[in-house]
């Protein structure tokens, strides 16, 4: 394993498969160990960094010794899609595919290869990922129309989400079986499988984003040039533990985060965003009626 904050040279690092990146902040070991464990157990060309947002080092001790693994210390805490770019701008172009890790995220040996496998057969793809699960095995909402600020109010209100109970199911592909493979304008940032490509034409991580909607922001830019398609297919595990709704600080910042991304898309005017809705919905109308006929 190395420590260092240097990129490498072009003679120690050839072409790679895939290289990941993990933000960790204050992460339990046994966690973070179990989603480095998924991400190396591969027979692909890997490489993973470790960027530490935490105030001490200790992380370091506790990772594997494996030299597919590079360690970055960072206490300033930049945020999360800005400790990813850091990662980004040292390999963007060392690799075939860039998958974006949360350090709370485990899997099976067989879901990297069959994601490297289908973006290898279908160029038009920017961003997939595949379908996620609880540890429990139910599955979690992770493909979703782009919201509104109504629609990411209204999640924060039991009574009035129940109340709009279909129109939420609608906007979160709950019709639509967690097994399909569909173009979707948004995925849940936890497991993002970027064609590195698509990294260096639409840029990383828009870093005015401490924590929350990075992913979402992403996802449109590279929606702009490339397909973003969620991979029922293949499934993860995700812990997923909601801290906006548990720690007042993580509430804020989703808070300010909320305004950021609206303010820089559109709050109540965003024509892109109705454009690119209504086309996923006719998507999603076409897959429901083949499930229904198969």
């Amino acid at each position: 394993m190395r420590e260092s904050n240097a990129p490498y040279t072009k003679e120690e690092k050839p072409q790679l498969d895939v290289i990941a990146s993990i933000v960790a902040y204050c992460s339990d070991d046994d966690v973070i160990n179990r989603a480095i464990q998924s991400f190396l157990d591969t027979t692909l060309q890997v490489h993973l960094y470790i960027i530490d947002n935490s105030p001490t080092s200790g992380l370091h001790k506790t990772l594997p010794p494996d030299e597919r693994i590079t360690y970055l210390h960072r206490p300033a805490n930049l945020g999360y899609g800005a400790g990813h770019n850091v990662a980004i701008e040292k390999s963007v172009r060392a690799s075939k595919y860039f998958l974006v890790l949360n350090p709370d995220v485990y899997f099976s040996p067989d879901v990297l290869p069959s994601l490297f496998l289908h973006l290898e057969l279908n160029p038009r793809i920017g961003v997939a990922a595949p379908q996620v699960r609880y540890p429990n095995g139910s599955p979690q909402i992770s493909r979703r129309l782009l919201p509104s600020p109504f629609d990411l109010i209204i999640r924060r209100l039991p009574i009035v989400k129940q109340a709009l109970k279909a129109q939420v199911a609608a906007k979160q592909y709950e019709e639509v079986s967690v097994e399909e493979v569909l173009e979707v304008p948004f995925l849940l940032g936890c497991f993002l499988f970027i064609r590195s490509e698509a990294l260096a034409n639409c840029g990383g991580f828009d870093p005015r984003y401490f924590m929350y909607m990075e992913d979402l922001d992403l996802c449109r830019r590279i929606s702009r040039l490339y397909q973003v398609v969620y991979y029922g297919e293949k499934y993860i595990y995700h812990v997923y533990e909601r801290a906006s709704a548990k720690h007042l600080s993580s509430l804020f910042h989703h808070i300010h985060s909320f305004v950021k991304y609206f303010n820089k898309w559109g709050w109540v005017s965003d024509p892109q965003r109705k454009a690119i809705n209504k086309a996923a919905m006719r998507k999603t109308k076409t897959v429901a009626l083949h499930q229904t006929t198969v």
